[in-house]
């Protein structure tokens, strides 16, 4: 189980990744351009979907052992969505997601029962269900909301193509 839910989370590593590349050639502002979609713009995607990533590594944090200092990534956010200063540029961006898939596969990579069941509540719904499915629960939120980056990139006319687990070396 643990290594699958790390092969995982390195494909979330490597696809992030994939995607800064994508990104890097663009004009920043042009990430901010309204396509008509829930969260509006690809950077409101990209600041849920990271910021969710970075309360979702201090809940790791709080229901295990692991002893990895978070304070850095949780610096990145406030009213769970990323601060503005990470979203100002292309490079506070980037340096902000590296260093939050870092911190997620680190915590991972020390968690040592899978099957510890957690309890993971919402102002809605409560969830007990053991780490591994939690985990794995957080890692496909990233990959759906990649999904649907590269939806609003093709509508603002960007290729990409950053998600191509079967292309990447994950063992």
């Amino acid at each position: 189980m643990k290594k699958m839910i790390i092969m995982m989370a390195k494909y979330n590593q490597i696809a992030n990744m994939n995607l800064l590349k994508t990104l890097e050639s663009i004009e920043y502002d042009k990430l901010k351009h309204n396509v008509g979609t829930y969260f509006n713009n690809p950077l409101n995607v990209i600041s849920h979907y990271v910021a969710t990533n970075v309360m979702f590594i201090n809940f790791l944090k709080n229901q295990t052992t692991c002893n990895v200092c978070c304070a850095e990534v949780r610096s990145f956010i406030v009213d769970d969505k990323l601060k503005d200063e990470v979203l100002k540029d292309f490079n506070s961006l980037e340096n902000c997601i590296k260093k939050v898939d870092a911190k997620l596969l680190e915590v991972i990579e020390r968690i040592d029962d899978f099957n510890t069941i957690a309890r993971l509540e919402f102002p809605q719904i409560t969830f007990e269900k053991p780490l591994s499915q939690l985990i794995l629960a957080i890692i496909n939120h990233s990959i759906h909301h990649r999904g649907e980056l590269s939806a609003m990139l093709e509508i603002l006319g960007i290729e990409n193509d950053f998600a191509g687990m079967l292309g990447m070396d994950l063992l």
